[in-house]
């Protein structure tokens, strides 16, 4: 799963005496309050500024007593107090009264869940460090943004301490200027502060968009730190935009524009800086992406299509795949591929340390420490013992694919107990903190967050040594870069290190997909036995979830009665809290899962509702936490959303309240059936406390109940329905509504899509010598290899017709092919042609020049063809038709082809035997048989079919994906696309002559079918996407799509036909623009 890049903001600056500034008034403003400034003699009433969500302050962890009573007034009355204190304290004229940080926060995260964002970074920053802060969060809408006021001094017992200190060198020697006086640093908000604060603004901000399941991330560094050559925007801020937005002159605002013109021709003259943003969020990309990308910046039809044109002939753009056409229908199947230089680099390298540290004897173990730690675990199974001892044999990585529920963290327990009686130390993280508690405490391992340990290591604390084995669970969660730092770091110090997950379950948030590219690249142990469920058919279902048979495993549950499906959703959550509260009283612990976090928080409030009227829950309490003003009760389900070491919580885990006070909850960690140790929580501290009958199926990956009770949502994808219907021993249920699943009985293929992530590798194979070949050879020979696959798959596409013809007897009408040819070579390719020093307006126009000379089409809505839906049964029938044939010849055609390339056992007489086997005879073993006949050994013979079976299984996969494209592609070039009203049109030409805001919101409210032509347009845009994927003309300019459409023209009609388009898309572009504080709707 790929993620996009969030905005990110941190500015600094002073409030200083001798600006004439007052640090109560900018408290008063920050909190929207009202103080009196004792010193200044003057009152700052800001209480009638709205927007003001939350204010608090942050105080040391060993807080002085004279501090701590200023902090107890009520309200607004301790930071009026406190910052009083200090103003009077600070006597110069020009004295230093406040530090400030505006921090911009996520969008993406409620105003709960940004408080505790905010919260936990001051905590680590400030408040450890014996800094005093006062904080508060605007929530204006586009801009929510917090405030972070910060006192000069520490506090001491009897008030405040030095405002500098002396600068020491790395032997904590005092360091002199050359007059012999000693250098001072400021105490708080030095240097060196500010770029840890940098940093760890954007550590925090990535670790609770992960935590609440957000694709997004943002990056502190500069653009030129990252190697991109674009202008930094300067913040707008509230009062910027709304100046815009009533006509008035704005410098911020205009100086923004001017800084996208100028990131605008930046991006024209060197296409790479797009090249290297997009990669960033991704390993493999499309063209589209790029154009998207690069239209934040460019304003034109014209300087998009001069982008495509330059970047597409980029030498730092690597294709990895070339584009799927169909063979008889202007249908783009699957659009070409692409990674940049530094991914596949990246990738590259990550694998040449994968290959390296697998290969490499390293931490060995001698026969008998190895039976003795087998010896203990007589019980497990016979693939449990298998990967035991894999992962125990001398190579510096190893690596274990396990199925949900399969016992892999009891194996890693066995497994320690080897390492250990040879003296290794072990170590665990993972990436989320239930993950490495699950770890920690089933395998009885160290275990922390990989963040966690990652700023360790950067501060030089608990490094790796050669002496220690680094488990790593849940790997497949694990990006590419991240991967291939950790593989880095673990290899600088000798460190083995050991990956356990399955690259089935939830993907990684970063680009790539590390674990399963290391596990096919390295080989791996695979611990196939569900041993979670107790039921044997559920162990079987498990399995295959695990295997892609996400719609057959689902039915397995279905016709057993365990999935329930009702009218609407708020049936649904009232059948499943029925049901959760009828076993409540059960034997064993039970969750509620569901994949959006509103439905969490909705099912949390149902079931202590339910409750509460059961009489289960009584004398409850009001308490302060985190998300706001809960009531809990002793015996309430909480759940911890926040590490906190020193507690011994992590984010996930599950509790039960014991007893409450007004600013205090005594919990015992575990659920009623598992009891475990009683936390004391003082809220003051540590208030990440909320309901827990529900989490989110993220926190749950690594997670075992009883029972699960899982809210199915439309959202919910093959890799999040196999980790929700696999966390139970006992039972699990799963509950729909006709609100997101209309037909109950295609609920299963719906669960059934995949988002796998993708790496470089899964494009070019792998490449030993490939820093002695030549770069463009190289990959010339790797799309001459892809196009030749291709051609096999458009053979088989070609027999459909009469297929269908000798089997069922249809006859189908082939349409009549687009007149349309593809872009020149050079405009295509981005591997080997460089741009040189051509006028761009020249590229554009002679790339327009020479489109093919079809005959002239339609106009340009009615031209996306409508044709184009006469063959859609048709060819749906033949997908299922061929399915299964083509599925299993494919199988053995990749062997076969692949064969050569693993394998060096293949002689030309095991090929010509294999090759003249039907499908059937090499699924009933003969290539077995065959083996035997050439005596090949046993060790061999086990090589070759593991390679047999992973590529029939690749294989199987792709084709499943190729068919699913097929079918998405036939589906959506049924879709007409009806031309918008000539009063549409003229409507928005109209509008995109208004310059000023003002006079274009007049004019809005003056055209009395404002609303209805807008409502159109926007619908002529949600058409368009379902069509194109697209949803604005601007977009669909930048493709290939249109540019083809006016083929067969001359230069002259290009123009005279484009300019109205044009037209009509700057005239949409405003429309956008201006409607979105209009109340018309018209965002995107």
């Amino acid at each position: 799963m790929d993620h996009s890049m969030a905005i990110y903001h941190l500015s600094a600056k002073a409030i200083s005496r001798g600006d004439g500034r007052s640090a109560v008034a900018a408290a008063a403003y920050r909190r929207g309050a009202r103080m009196e400034d004792r010193a200044e003699v003057r009152v700052s009433d800001y209480s009638r500024k709205e927007r003001v969500a939350h204010s608090e302050l942050g105080l040391p962890e060993d807080c002085p007593e004279w501090l701590q009573s200023i902090a107890d007034a009520p309200g607004n009355q301790a930071s009026e107090e406190l910052w009083n204190i200090y103003s009077e304290f600070e006597t110069r004229k020009n004295a230093l009264l406040a530090r400030e940080m505006v921090l911009a926060l996520p969008v993406e995260l409620s105003v709960e869940q940004n408080v505790e964002l905010v919260r936990d970074f001051v905590r680590a920053e400030f408040s450890a460090h014996g800094v005093v802060t006062d904080w508060s969060i605007h929530d204006e809408e586009g801009n929510p943004h917090a405030h972070v006021m910060i006192l000069p001094r520490r506090p001491t017992l009897e008030g405040f301490g030095p405002k500098s200190m002396p600068i020491t060198n790395g032997d904590g020697e005092v360091v002199f200027r050359a007059n012999g006086q000693p250098m001072y640093q400021p105490v708080v908000g030095s240097r060196s502060d500010l770029s840890r604060w940098r940093e760890q603004w954007a550590h925090v901000q990535n670790e609770h968009l992960e935590r609440r399941g957000h694709n997004v991330r943002v990056d502190h560094r500069s653009n030129r730190e990252r190697g991109i050559d674009l202008v930094p925007t300067r913040h707008i801020g509230a009062a910027g935009v709304g100046m815009w937005e009533q006509g008035r002159p704005s410098d911020r605002y205009d100086q923004y524009r001017q800084t996208l013109a100028e990131n605008g021709r930046r991006i024209l003259d060197n296409p790479d800086e797009i090249i290297r943003k997009v990669a960033q969020g991704r390993s493999v990309f499309s063209e589209h992406d790029l154009i998207k990308e690069a239209g934040k910046y460019l304003n034109t039809a014209q300087e998009i299509e001069v982008f495509r044109v330059r970047v597409m002939q980029s030498p730092e753009l690597v294709q990895l795949a070339d584009e799927v056409r169909h063979e008889t229908q202007d249908w783009v199947l699957s659009a070409a591929k692409y990674t940049s230089q530094e991914m596949l680099s990246i990738e590259t390298e990550m694998a040449g340390l994968a290959s390296k540290m697998g290969s490499l004897e390293s931490h060995g173990i001698t026969i008998n420490q190895g039976k003795a730690s087998l010896k203990e675990f007589s019980f497990l199974g016979h693939e449990q013992q298998v990967a035991v001892e894999h992962v125990l044999i001398d190579k510096q990585l190893a690596s274990v694919v396990g199925f949900a529920g399969s016992g892999k963290t009891t194996m890693v327990e066995a497994a320690k107990h080897g390492w250990e009686a040879a003296g290794y130390t072990v170590k665990g993280g993972a990436l989320s903190g239930i993950a490495a508690q699950g770890l920690g405490d089933g395998a009885g391992i160290e275990s922390r967050t990989l963040a966690s340990w990652e700023y360790a290591w950067k501060d030089g604390r608990e490094l790796l040594t050669s002496k220690d084995v680094l488990v790593i669970d849940e790997a497949g969660m694990i990006g590419s870069r991240q991967m291939r730092d950790l593989l880095s770091r673990a290899n600088d110090a000798g460190a083995k290190v050991v990956l356990i997950g399955d690259a089935e379950q939830l993907q990684p948030i970063e680009a790539g997909a590390a674990f399963r590219a290391i596990s096919e690249q390295t080989g791996t142990a695979v611990i196939g036995e569900i041993r979670r469920q107790h039921e044997d058919w559920m162990r079987e279902a498990s399995k295959s979830f695990a295997t892609h048979k996400t719609e057959e495993a689902f039915a397995a549950y279905q016709s057993r009665g365990h999935v329930v499906h009702e009218l609407t959703a708020d049936h649904a959550k009232d059948r499943l809290v029925a049901d959760w509260m009828d076993s409540s009283s059960s034997e064993g612990n039970q969750i509620i899962l569901a994949h959006r976090r509103i439905d969490v928080a909705d099912l949390n409030l149902r079931v202590r509702e339910a409750l509460v009227e059961e009489g289960s829950l009584k004398g409850g309490l009001a308490v302060e936490v985190a998300g706001g003003l809960r009531d809990f009760a002793p015996g309430e389900q909480v759940i911890f959303q926040s590490n906190d070491r020193a507690l011994g919580v992590k984010n996930g885990m599950l509790g039960r309240v014991e007893r409450m006070g007004s600013a205090s909850l005594d919990v015992r960690l575990g659920t009623a059936g598992e009891p475990g140790q009683l936390i004391k929580l003082d809220l003051k501290s540590y208030n990440h406390v909320d309901y827990g009958y529900a989490a989110t199926i993220h926190k749950s990956q690594g997670v075992t109940v009883d029972r699960s009770f899982v809210y199915g949502s439309g959202s919910m994808d093959r890799h999040l329905t196999y980790v929700s219907m696999t966390r139970h021993r006992d039972d699990v249920k799963f509950y729909s509504s006709a609100d997101e699943f209309k037909d109950p009985k295609k609920i299963g293929a719906k669960l059934s899509r995949a988002r796998l992530q993708s790496t470089t590798l899964d494009y070019l194979e792998r490449r030993q010598s490939a820093p002695e070949k030549d770069r463009v050879a190289y990959l010339r020979q790797v799309f001459e290899r892809q196009v030749a696959r291709l051609k096999s798959v458009a053979e088989r596409l070609a027999e459909i017709p009469a297929q269908l013809k000798q089997r069922f007897g249809v006859e189908v009408e082939k349409p009549a092919p687009v007149a349309i040819q593809p872009l020149p070579e050079g405009a295509r390719k981005g591997v080997s042609i460089h741009a040189g020093s051509k006028d761009v307006r020249q590229e554009v126009s002679s790339t327009m020049r020479s489109v093919g000379q079809g005959s002239a089409p339609k106009p340009l809505i009615s031209a996306i063809s409508a044709n184009e839906a006469r063959s859609v049964k048709a060819e749906l029938l033949a997908a299922s038709v061929i399915e299964k044939e083509v599925g299993s010849q494919r199988a053995v055609i990749g062997a076969l082809n692949n064969l050569h390339r693993v394998s060096k056992f293949v002689s030309p007489e095991f090929q010509r035997e294999v090759s003249a086997l039907t499908p059937h005879q090499v699924e009933s073993g003969a290539v077995s048989k065959i083996m035997d006949k050439m005596g090949v050994d046993d060790r061999d013979q086990a090589q070759i079919t593991r390679d047999v079976s992973a590529l029939k299984q690749k294989m199987e996969t792709g084709r499943r994906q190729y068919v699913q494209t097929v079918e998405r592609a036939i589906k959506r070039a049924s879709i007409e696309v009806p031309a918008l009203s000539g009063e549409a049109q003229q409507y928005a030409q109209r509008l995109s002559e208004i310059k000023e805001p003002a006079a274009a919101k007049q004019f809005i409210e003056n055209t009395p079918r404002a609303e209805v032509l807008a409502e159109e347009i926007k619908q002529f845009g949600r058409t368009l996407n379902k069509r194109f994927g697209v949803s604005s003309l601007k977009e669909i300019e930048g493709t290939r799509q249109l540019d083809l459409k006016i083929s067969g023209l001359t230069p002259q009609q290009v123009t005279q036909k484009a300019k109205p388009i044009l037209q009509m898309r700057e005239g949409l572009s405003r429309v956008q623009a201006f409607t979105r504080s209009f109340g018309l709707g018209m965002s995107r």
